[in-house]
């Protein structure tokens, strides 16, 4: 049986894409999920913008609502389930989001491990 107090995650020195998910940004990832009754959140990068994106990925016609929270030089698309976005307390959290499938959260006094949708998400 593993304590997982005592468990070591052995993450990478640096992740693909960084970014400061406010309690404001925070509260919008709820707040879309649940009008638009989509089932995803995004972090996608452009080579310029980190957008936050609520949308279903898989459903071309689905509402789709995003937001600016950061820059990068990085293309990419990380899929998060939407529902683990009502998890985190809500506080401003340092996000690092890593190609090898997960998002690293951290705020004051707590830290997240959130694992990627791996088949729809893209890392170049």
């Amino acid at each position: 049986v593993m304590d997982p107090y005592k468990t070591n995650i052995n993450k990478p020195k640096s992740p693909d894409a960084e970014f400061v998910l406010t309690k404001d940004n925070l509260d919008w990832t709820r707040k879309a999920s649940s009008i638009w009754g989509v089932s995803n959140i995004m972090v996608v990068g452009n080579g310029k913008s980190i957008v936050l994106r609520a949308t279903s990925v898989g459903n071309p016609t689905a509402p789709s609502s995003e937001m600016v929270v950061g820059e990068t030089k990085n293309k990419f698309q990380a899929v998060f389930r939407a529902d683990i976005f009502s998890k985190p307390l809500p506080m401003d959290y340092k996000v690092g989001v890593y190609s090898k499938g997960y998002g690293n959260f951290v705020g004051e006094g707590i830290e997240y491990f959130m694992l990627l949708e791996a088949e729809s998400s893209e890392f170049q």
